[in-house]
């Protein structure tokens, strides 16, 4: 698997999201699920379907550019033998500041199609409220679909005083 100097995308695009998304949950900067827990919800929420040496390659990637500090959990036994845990995940500012800027970039991207339907939704909702209230008050007024804000007054709309 070839990965690009400091490069998040595709599988590790998506294992980044879930392990921030798991801290996230939990409103701390560190987590422990497991291995098996991380290939579930990457394969839920991204459609992307990756086997355990991968996940591990992944990990291994995101540690030694310190996106992540891994910390193996363990504890004594009933007999003195040790007992494995899951493993923590810590994350590091890294990570946020790149997922900060991936984010950025879309809506760099995206904003001039956004801007645009959401201005008319607007609009429109707001004419379709105020129609409703001056027709309850029995005193139809009427409002430009386009243009600047109208205004409302108690002249215009009886019932606000």
């Amino acid at each position: 698997m070839y990965l690009k100097r400091d490069s998040i995308e595709g599988a590790t695009h998506a294992v980044t999201e879930t392990l921030v998304s798991i801290c996230s949950k939990y409103m701390k900067a560190y987590c422990f699920p497991s291995q098996e827990t991380i290939r579930r919800l990457v394969k839920e929420r991204h459609g992307i379907e990756i086997c355990l040496r991968t996940l591990n390659y992944i990990l291994r990637w995101l540690e030694d550019h310190k996106f992540i500090k891994r910390t193996r959990r363990h504890r004594a036994g009933p007999n003195g033998k040790i007992l494995f845990s899951t493993t923590m995940y810590e994350l590091k500012k890294k990570i946020f500041i790149r997922l900060n800027s991936i984010k950025k970039w879309i809506d760099r991207v995206t904003l001039p199609l956004r801007v645009q339907v959401r201005a008319q939704y607007k609009s429109r909702r707001k004419n379709e409220i105020y129609s409703e209230a001056s027709a309850e008050c029995g005193n139809p007024v009427e409002f430009p679909l386009e243009g600047g804000a109208s205004r409302v007054t108690s002249e215009t709309l009886p019932g606000l005083r």
